[in-house]
């Protein structure tokens, strides 16, 4: 597997992944059938904007980024919180693989970094949201034996 560290993000690398997370969180919910095409770009900009009010300086959250420890490339992002109030515990608020680098091992290897560094933090659970329709991502995290707690099932008629 190849391994990577878990590097705090600088200015640039934020206003990188807010523009990413922005535009796929809008593309995520609207895929969910949460939100309307035409204004799920405001909706997803509110959110953020309510979740990192003082960007990189939001108390409590963390934006690192996913570094190839072979050679220093940045393959991604990892935002988290490390004790969130609701889970009770730390929360993966997003996991970003670059597309080049995807099928790789780099967020497998990513969310066991932040295993250890969770731990290490005296905290004992992680949790995470994920969509229903993101097959991929729900084969890594049952692969790393996450489990699921609640489920919304939706049927649509005609």
């Amino acid at each position: 597997m190849n391994e990577v560290n878990l590097v705090p993000a600088d200015n640039n690398d934020f206003s990188k992944f807010m523009a990413y997370a922005v535009e796929n969180y809008a593309e995520e919910k609207t895929k969910s059938g949460n939100w309307k095409a035409d204004e799920a770009k405001k909706k997803s900009e509110e959110v953020f904007s309510k979740l990192l009010p003082k960007g990189l300086e939001t108390p409590g959250y963390n934006l690192m980024n996913i570094v190839v420890k072979e050679d220093g490339v940045k393959a991604g992002f990892l935002w988290f919180e490390m004790n969130n109030k609701e889970s009770g515990g730390a929360y993966i608020w997003d996991i970003v693989v670059f597309s080049e680098f995807r099928g790789r091992g780099y967020g497998e290897a990513a969310m066991k970094a932040l295993e250890t560094i969770v731990r290490e933090a005296g905290v004992s659970k992680i949790t995470l949201h994920v969509f229903g329709h993101n097959k991929p991502a729900i084969s890594l995290y049952e692969k790393l034996n996450y489990e699921t707690t609640n489920m919304i099932m939706v049927k649509k008629l005609d």
